[in-house]
């Protein structure tokens, strides 16, 4: 039986935050009880929320499709979806910076071959870059083999809800290739004591900006989950006897 989706209004009280909590563990649920896709069966096209990559019973990846800072302050519907994230994920046209679950299993296998990743090596992909983009076609083609899962829910115009339901399940699951970087941005300053919005190319590198990987890269989020902190051992779909820690 499908869960009953949250109204996608604001987080915004005490009341409203606890319905959250509730609904959680029921997103999970629903979440390892989805439907299977892949590359020959795409997930749909006009649902959002939480998607799951697994392989070989192994929980590797939990994304979320988000709602852009374009589409909350043009009021309209969020242009990302489930087969929006999935095609990022698994079309070799797919730069890094949209693909993040290739890019990081293409730098495992790097680190396995002894191979030097430059920051900037998407621009030559096609030329001196090119064994690195060949390692990072196979893992697009493995995650489109890979086992994809979403649980669909309508989200709050500030991304709360997703963003919780992306942490939750990735703590329960303890899925190795998730990382996190924040979404609404707001840093000190270099040499500043006041704070202000990081630059939009920092987070958006131009072909042009080699640097600006290595900004996202320098500015991406760190959770640091204690045993303690985490949710109970027996969450639907939790690995066994596997500890907290950095995620």
């Amino acid at each position: 039986m499908a869960v009953a989706e949250p109204v996608g209004g604001p987080i915004n009280s005490a009341e409203t935050w606890a319905d959250l909590m509730t609904w959680l563990p029921a997103m999970l649920t629903q979440l390892l009880a989805s439907e299977v896709f892949h590359v020959e069966y795409r997930p749909p096209e006009e649902q959002r929320g939480v998607y799951l990559f697994s392989e070989a019973g192994q929980h590797l990846y939990v994304g979320r499709t988000g709602i852009t800072a374009r589409s909350r302050a043009q009021g309209g519907a969020p242009i990302t979806s489930f087969r929006h994230r999935f095609d990022q994920h698994t079309q070799p046209g797919r730069p890094p910076g949209a693909s993040s679950f290739a890019n990081r299993l293409m730098l495992e296998r790097a680190a396995e071959l002894d191979v030097v990743v430059p920051g900037d090596w998407w621009s030559d992909r096609r030329t001196t870059a090119s064994e690195i983009y060949d390692l990072y076609r196979a893992a697009k083609m493995r995650i489109g083999a890979m086992e994809c899962r979403v649980v669909p829910f309508e989200d709050d115009v500030r991304g709360v809800r997703s963003t919780i339901a992306e942490v939750y399940s990735h703590v329960h699951l303890r899925t190795r290739t998730t990382t996190f970087r924040p979404r609404e941005r707001s840093l000190p300053r270099a040499g500043s004591r006041k704070e202000g919005p990081i630059p939009r190319e920092v987070d958006r590198p131009t072909s042009g900006d080699p640097q600006a990987a290595r900004g996202r890269e320098r500015l991406r989020a760190t959770w640091v989950v204690r045993e303690e902190d985490t949710f109970p051992a027996k969450s639907p779909g939790a690995a066994p006897g596997r500890r907290g820690g950095r995620l």
